[in-house]
C-alpha cells in the first residue's frame, strides 16, 4: 500500500487518505472482501506517519465497528478522519441481518457511532 511512499515524501505539500470503515476484519471480509486487511492498512498509516506525513482516515460508511478500538488504531496517525454513516442500508439489509447486524442499519446506530468517533477524535474529527 506504500509503494510509492518515496514519491509522496518528495512532493511538497501532499494529501494522502485512505478508507478504514471497521476496526473488526470479519466486518471487512463480508462487506470489502476485495480490500486491504485492517492490519495492513494500520501498518500504511504507521509507514506514512513515519515519513513524515499526516496522513488522514474516511470513515465511511461506518459499518459494524467497536469505536474505541478503531480510534485506539487510528489516532496515533492521522492528521485527521472523516465520518459519514452507512447510505446504502437497502442495498445490504439482507446481509446485515444474516450476520446478526441489524442494529447497524439504524440512524440511531449511526449517531451514535459517529457521537463517539467524534468524542475520541475530538478536533481531529471532520
Amino acid at each position: 500500500m506504500c509503494r510509492d511512499l518515496d514519491l509522496l515524501t518528495s512532493l511538497p505539500d501532499v494529501n494522502v487518505g485512505l478508507s478504514i470503515p471497521t476496526d473488526d476484519d470479519k466486518v471487512r471480509k463480508i462487506l470489502e472482501p476485495h480490500s486491504p486487511p485492517i492490519g495492513a492498512r494500520v501498518v500504511a498509516l504507521q509507514k506514512l506517519h513515519q515519513a513524515g506525513l499526516k496522513p488522514w482516515v474516511f470513515i465511511a460508511p461506518m459499518l459494524p465497528m467497536n469505536a474505541e478500538k478503531l480510534y485506539e488504531l487510528l489516532a496515533p496517525y492521522v492528521s485527521h478522519v472523516m465520518l459519514d454513516p452507512l447510505n446504502y442500508r437497502k442495498q445490504v439489509q439482507a446481509i446485515f441481518r444474516e450476520q446478526g447486524w441489524d442494529y447497524a442499519l439504524t440512524d440511531a446506530y449511526a449517531a451514535q457511532i459517529r457521537a463517539r468517533l467524534e468524542r475520541f477524535f475530538g478536533d481531529k474529527a471532520r
